[in-house]
């Protein structure tokens, strides 16, 4: 984001509001998607009846067989032993297999179609919005299996702000940031231990950019890798670089698994106040939110006709 003209004076519309606390319509909650208790149980669920077939075992005595059950048992045991084995995993272990399937993922993400709605806010000291900027952003596919974009809503008007292509395209790849293993070389990642997001058990590690090159777009900030799947299930950082006059709130984005799968991102947030300019220029502070959900998720699947040719006569 970047300053846009000077904004006009909104102080008259909140007098004798100094004591009154932030407005209820500008408090934004975050989903409870990420670790519901249900998530959990959903993905455990998966693994024991998908992966396992244990829920398709019945213990009956006229029907018991000795040699099918410990021939399940031995079966579920070494199945079980890779997810045993990754507590004992080296930070650069787990770091190798998640950059793995988070490339499976961006692969995977670029068959689905889905709707980016970002909002854009510009906020006062008591959280009242005096000026917002919505866009909704289609990713869709042609009739002949090519990805596209395009804007189907952009309303509203920023005051003391301009909304940038930089900050649309953020949205598209910052925020639900993907770290790859082709992107490993260029950032430093520190293992900072384990921790729960919210009822997951997951790895933490500090990401930050080994250099700054040209005009591309890093990210800087904190990823939560889930010990299961291993697999971001949450983010939370900056885009970066940033300027003094182009400045970017720092976000939380939170993942959601879609398909029994991977896992999406489906909701950021950034709020913060954010400095422009600079002491010889003259500094200028302004509250900033910003609200992105991806929704939708939908996997295109191509129909395939076959067409045969004329029959050939007797």
């Amino acid at each position: 984001m970047i300053p846009g003209w000077q904004e006009p004076n909104f102080e008259s519309q909140v007098a004798g509001r100094k004591s009154q606390v932030e407005s209820p319509k500008s408090k934004v909650e975050r989903p409870a998607e990420l670790g519901s208790l249900q998530a959990r149980a959903m993905r455990h669920f998966r693994l024991w009846t998908i992966d396992f077939g244990l829920s398709t075992c019945s213990f009956r005595p006229a029907t018991f067989d000795p040699r099918l059950f410990i021939a399940s048992v031995i079966t579920c045991l070494c199945l079980l032993s890779p997810l045993a084995r990754a507590g004992d995993l080296t930070p650069e272990e787990i770091i190798k297999r998640f950059a793995a399937k988070e490339t499976e993922f961006r692969e995977a993400r670029q068959s689905y179609t889905y709707k980016t709605r970002i909002s854009a806010q510009e906020l006062s000291d008591y959280g009242d919005v005096r000026g917002e900027r919505k866009l909704v952003i289609e990713t869709y596919f042609t009739t002949d299996g090519k990805r596209h974009e395009r804007t189907i809503e952009d309303s509203g008007q920023l005051y003391s702000l301009t909304f940038t292509q930089e900050d649309i395209d953020d949205a598209a790849n910052i925020q639900p940031f993907v770290l790859t293993t082709e992107d490993l070389p260029q950032y430093s990642i520190e293992y900072l231990g384990k921790e729960k997001a919210d009822e997951l058990d997951t790895y933490i590690f500090s990401v930050k950019p080994k250099h700054i090159e040209g005009h591309k777009r890093y990210f800087e900030g904190k990823i939560w890798v889930d010990d299961v799947d291993l697999q971001i299930v949450k983010t939370d950082g900056r885009a970066v670089p940033q300027s003094s006059t182009h400045r970017y709130p720092r976000f939380e984005t939170i993942r959601q698994m879609i398909d029994h799968k991977y896992w999406f991102p489906v909701w950021t947030m950034g709020d913060e106040r954010l400095i422009f300019g600079n002491m010889l220029t003259g500094k200028r502070e302004v509250r900033v939110r910003e609200i992105i959900t991806y929704e939708d998720y939908k996997k295109f699947e191509v129909n395939t006709k076959i067409k045969f040719g004329a029959p050939t006569p007797p």
